[in-house]
């Protein structure tokens, strides 16, 4: 099992440059699942999703 201290996952637009924290467990479980494979432990996970949002596309 997997200790995660850091739960600091955001989505991050490159035009407006704002910034919304997400709750990301499916994400979460993956990490942990490809942690515990390789021997890690007491985790410490940050999440970083680059992209653009919808209304600043139409810009």
């Amino acid at each position: 099992m997997h200790r995660s201290r850091g739960r600091q996952h955001h989505l991050i637009c490159q035009r407006c440059q704002d910034v919304t924290e997400v709750d990301a467990g499916e994400l979460m479980d993956w990490v942990g699942d490809v942690a515990a494979y390789h021997g890690f432990s007491d985790l410490e996970v940050r999440a970083a999703i680059l992209g653009v949002y919808r209304i600043c596309q139409r810009s």
